[in-house]
């Protein structure tokens, strides 16, 4: 059996993708709450966003496991590319929050995600 240096590193990050998706899904659900032609674009957007990052992550698992790659690289294969697009809907839906209770709850959760970070950064 291989040990690694890091065994909890995946299930930290695992846990962080989780967090980032909670905001954004909260986030995006204001946004669609509000209605209009921007709630219409949101909707279209998170479609489209779902079935690409779908597909990379196929193919990314695809070639893990053809190249030879272990259990664990290939399952860190497969959520990169929903780590970063659920990264990025979080970071650009909290710069456009315009209420100012989904900006207080938006900084809330940056809090415990920096929480989160260091405690991660510990193990």
């Amino acid at each position: 059996m291989v040990r690694h240096r890091q065994p909890f590193r995946t299930v930290l990050e695992l846990a962080q993708l989780g967090f980032d998706a909670w905001t954004a899904i909260g986030l995006r659900t204001l946004r669609l709450g509000a209605g209009g032609r921007a709630a219409a674009l949101e909707a279209q957007r998170m479609m489209v966003e779902k079935a690409a990052t779908m597909l990379e992550a196929q193919a990314a698992v695809g070639m893990a496991l053809t190249t030879g790659s272990s259990r664990r690289a290939t399952a860190r294969k497969m959520m990169a590319p929903y780590r970063r697009r659920v990264t990025a809907d979080r970071n650009r839906l909290m710069r456009k929050a315009s209420d100012t209770q989904a900006c207080k709850s938006a900084q809330h959760q940056e809090r415990l995600l920096r929480a989160l970070r260091y405690t991660a950064s510990l193990i």
